[in-house]
């Protein structure tokens, strides 16, 4: 019986790629990262959006410095906004990496070896094919 090792190795890395990308999915989960991404805009948006209305309502009776305040409200809003959104961005590419490099470089090792090994085996089936056309 010939071993077909090629597609054995495969499978066995598919197997354990599967795994180990659940594993880092349920470790990603498991520290909200997803949630924080998702969420970042909805809940932090609301809060600041409440904020904006009681700085608007209490500016409504000082009509003086309100427009650059409320400038500077909404630069401080904006500023928020995106130091949220860039930390969760960052938290989700540093999983989705850890979830995708490992397994494409063990891929990538696996079918080095396999191409060299068959290298060798190609050069030994020529050899032997000569040396039964010799005889």
């Amino acid at each position: 019986m010939n071993i077909n090792w090629s597609k054995g190795l495969f499978r066995l890395w598919l197997i354990c790629s599967i795994i180990w990308i659940a594993l880092v999915s349920a470790l990603a989960i498991s520290d909200e990262t997803v949630e924080k991404f998702l969420t970042a805009n909805s809940n932090l948006n609301r809060a600041v959006n409440s904020n904006l209305n009681r700085a608007v309502n209490s500016f409504e009776s000082k009509s003086e410095n309100a427009g650059e305040q409320l400038k500077a409200i909404l630069e401080a809003r904006n500023r928020v906004l995106s130091e949220k959104r860039g930390k969760a961005k960052q938290e989700l590419v540093t999983y989705v990496a850890l979830g995708v490099l490992p397994i494409s470089i063990v891929f990538l090792v696996g079918a080095g070896f396999l191409w060299a090994i068959k290298g060798f085996a190609v050069a030994e089936n020529k050899t032997r094919k000569r040396e039964l056309n010799n005889d």
